[in-house]
């Protein structure tokens, strides 16, 4: 992720790959859903959160971490307390965490889920929602559990109003956000052109291609150590910015 006031990197959201031996790397939407039906993601889950907490752990003290979580793994009594177990281990602070939670309409249903939400975030922990239906309905006030921050993918908005009235559209989830003061993550930022859009529509943070390409945890502390200062974007014409 980037802060659009000075395209510095804000943090990483942690992306799980699986080296099959035959198949190679495998993307993790590829093997995600099979994970959750089976169960796995608990077991997989676990691991994640100790391996990204470990790795993040060495970087910049103002660096976030998102971790990807499904309702699956909130249904697990024991979740919030090891999210704040693994945050004292790696001596991370833990607003410096941020769970994403992929929908919230079956987490209004979910008393344990939801006291694992509460747990996490009075323990200092950020939750967001991602997905569109998802990141919309955690917008309104109606929403069945707190939010921190939502995930508004740009893709998504494009299909829905098009590319011509989607500055508007754009316009509108950012002043809603406002109004009722919940952080904005914009996602699917790709190019230059929706980069501006976002600076136009007053995005704070921004995640997607035009941020560069994936990094591993060793790459992603060598760029945070590499980072000696911030320089406002205000010093350059937008239209020369390239992502590193």
């Amino acid at each position: 992720m980037i802060k659009t006031a000075t395209l510095s990197p804000s943090g990483f959201k942690a992306r799980l790959r699986w080296t099959h031996p035959d198949l190679g790397d495998v993307s993790q939407p590829a093997f995600l859903q099979m994970a959750e039906d089976s169960g796995l993601i608990v077991l997989i889950g676990k691991w994640m959160l100790r391996q990204a907490l470990s790795d993040a752990g060495r970087w910049d003290s103002r660096a976030e971490i998102t971790l990807p979580v499904s309702a699956v793994q909130l249904q697990d009594p024991g979740f919030a307390p090891l999210v704040l177990t693994a945050l004292a281990d790696a001596g991370m602070a833990p607003e410096r965490l941020v769970i994403d939670v992929r929908s919230n309409a079956s987490l209004g249903q979910c008393q344990v889920g939801l006291i694992n939400i509460e747990q996490l975030r009075g323990g200092g922990v950020q939750i967001a929602v991602s997905e569109f239906a998802a990141s919309v309905a955690g917008l309104s006030m109606g929403r069945p559990f707190p939010v921190d921050r939502v995930r508004l993918s740009l893709e998504s908005i494009k299909a829905i109003a098009g590319e011509t009235r989607m500055p508007q559209v754009l316009n509108l989830f950012l002043q809603l956000a406002a109004a009722v003061d919940t952080a904005v993550t914009l996602t699917g930022v790709n190019s230059e052109d929706d980069l501006q859009r976002a600076c136009a529509a007053g995005a704070e943070e921004l995640q997607g291609g035009f941020a560069g390409s994936p990094l591993s945890a060793e790459q992603a502390q060598h760029y945070f150590a590499s980072i000696d200062r911030l320089t406002p974007i205000e010093a350059y014409p937008i239209n020369l910015l390239k992502a590193g």
